[in-house]
């Protein structure tokens, strides 16, 4: 009985959370995708999303580079998607070998992800499975400024 309520109180704490960011594994033989599912349960829109970003360390976690991606040119074509309106961009710190990715909303109010909704068009496509990319954090910006964040969700 103690196993069922503890699992039943993990349920709710996830089920209440005011964002949830979902994360699904594709593997291919030569690439991996990771797609990223972000569900708005606050009373503000999100204009920013970060993918592998420790904001009590506040460092990044990811170390698999996206195909292609090159300092000089960033990230190659179609390697990070985002949705109609938003910007992908792999972030370095100096002297840390490790980044993270974030996704920021470039056209205004319009493209932002409302209250009430979700958004499922975040993807990053990287050589090989890379277990950071299931299991880092996730940080989101509301409109109001506000940052929450949170452990990325796997789902099937």
């Amino acid at each position: 009985m103690t196993a069922l309520c503890s699992l039943l109180l993990l349920f709710c704490a996830h089920a209440a959370a005011p964002v949830r960011v979902t994360v699904h594994e594709s593997v291919a033989p030569k690439a991996t995708t990771y797609s990223y599912r972000v569900i708005n349960r606050t009373k503000q829109p999100i204009t920013a999303l970060r993918i592998g970003y420790d904001p009590s360390r506040q460092e990044p976690q990811l170390i698999t580079l996206p195909l292609g991606w090159t300092f000089e040119r960033g990230l190659a074509p179609d390697t990070a998607t985002a949705p109609a309106g938003w910007t992908a961009r792999l972030v370095t710190t100096e002297e840390n070998r490790k980044f993270m990715l974030e996704w920021t909303n470039e056209r205004g109010t319009k493209s932002d992800i409302a209250p009430g909704t979700s958004e499922d068009r975040f993807r990053v496509i990287v050589p090989h499975a890379a277990r950071e990319y299931l299991q880092s954090m996730f940080e989101v910006v509301l409109s109001d400024s506000t940052h929450l964040h949170g452990p990325l969700q796997s789902t099937p």
